[in-house]
């Protein structure tokens, strides 16, 4: 590239930054991007159907959509090749190993794994489609009947919380279980937000300490579910009464939530597209159903940008840089936890205080305000009182 820059006569100012974003692994690794060799990735992945369909889940879609997989091979086999019958020599069965036979596997793994996937979206889409009648009746006895008015963002909210309650509520003894893996998943996500501000790579040394790290200073700040307080998940704001530090702690860092549900929403919106000809949605205008996808797709990108470190301001990014100075030593890293304890009761005011700090820049409870003023600006006039039941169903229901 350096040479093509220099034939045209032209500067790259962007080159430092160029390199420094993509070649972030190597510079960690004293390695020289400049005088690197790079292979093709086609060499090593001819058949990224991972890739291919990870890439897909974020590509908005305005109408229902049934899209495939085409595979096309890279290097057909001649139906013209001639057999070899004479037995190959030491470089022939050397280049046979390396290349030949890795390059032409068969990709039946791959569609199997394909299939698979194929086979537990359809699964799920039917325990959805048959949860939905049960779920249309429990939300019955909190929206009002008929959905005459707008509701106000207030009373989406009040809503809501009542959904909630009465999830935590059927749950039972599966309850307590659910939230102890929530926030055991908020703590991982904290932890990979600390990793990505000191550019630690996942499963360094240094990743694994940080991880160690938050879910010490969590035991050690209490922030455990409790039986006894168990009525606080049932709201998602932490405005009004007073909770306890947990579920703070899931009300502040639940983003995979948010964004679960933005895309359950998303969906809903692709189920209402199938059912615009219902009498009972008379009235309802696809461009009001595309308006309200694109305003879900817009909060879902606003949540999504709450995970990227350059969201955090440089003080934030400076206090991480303090506490999570360096890797842990060889003698620290035979005892990790053991090592994550000790470094909690030196530093744990300061670890509350980066976590403190996180939790204001992200700001999830603007992002849930966002829909439920969202969903209260659906105009009667554009949106039927049937379809905004479904809506608000949709949005209700998804705890379930």
């Amino acid at each position: 590239m350096d040479a093509v820059v220099a034939r045209r006569g032209t500067d790259w100012p962007g080159r430092a930054a160029f390199i420094e974003r993509n070649f972030a692994a190597h510079i960690q690794a004293d390695i020289d991007p400049v005088s690197a060799s790079f292979i093709d990735g086609s060499v090593l992945n001819n058949r990224p159907f991972h890739e291919a369909i990870a890439a897909i889940h974020g590509r908005p879609a305005y109408r229902q959509v049934d899209r495939r997989l085409v595979y096309i091979d890279p290097d057909p086999a001649s139906s013209a090749a001639a057999a070899r019958s004479d037995v190959p020599g030491f470089f022939a069965t050397l280049k046979g190993a390396l290349s030949d036979i890795p390059r032409n596997q068969p990709v039946t793994d791959e569609l199997g794994w394909v299939f698979g996937f194929n086979d537990e979206v359809r699964q799920l889409n039917g325990i959805i489609e048959g949860a939905r009648p049960y779920i249309h009746r429990l939300l019955a006895r909190i929206l009002p009947d008929p959905l005459d008015a707008a509701a106000s963002a207030d009373e989406i909210r009040a809503w809501r919380e009542q959904a909630n309650a009465q999830v935590a509520h059927d749950a039972g003894f599966a309850y307590q279980g659910y939230v102890r893996l929530k926030l055991a998943s908020v703590r991982r996500f904290v932890a990979r937000l600390i990793a990505a501000m000191r550019d630690a790579p996942p499963r360094s040394p240094l990743a694994r300490l940080i991880a160690e790290i938050v879910d010490a200073w969590a035991a050690q700040a209490g922030i455990v579910y409790s039986e006894r307080e168990s009525h606080a998940i049932r709201r998602e704001t932490s405005l009004a009464e007073p909770v306890p530090d947990w579920a703070k702690f899931l009300l502040a860092f639940d983003v995979d939530y948010r964004k679960r549900r933005l895309n359950f929403l998303i969906e809903g919106q692709n189920r209402l597209y199938q059912m615009v000809d219902h009498a009972r949605f008379a009235g309802l205008d696809p461009a009001a159903i595309d308006a309200l996808k694109r305003d879900f797709y817009a909060g879902l990108e606003v949540v999504q940008r709450r995970e990227d470190v350059r969201l955090f301001d440089s003080a934030t990014r400076d206090l991480a840089s303090e506490i999570f100075a360096a890797a842990p030593s060889l003698a620290d890293a035979r005892d990790l936890r053991r090592h994550a304890r000790h470094f909690v009761e030196a530093n744990a005011a300061r670890i509350g205080a980066l976590v403190d700090r996180l939790a204001v820049q992200i700001d999830l409870n603007a992002s849930t305000r966002d829909v439920d003023v969202l969903l209260s600006g659906l105009d009667p006039r554009r949106w039927p009182a049937e379809a905004r039941r479904e809506v608000l169903i949709n949005y209700l229901g998804f705890p379930f």
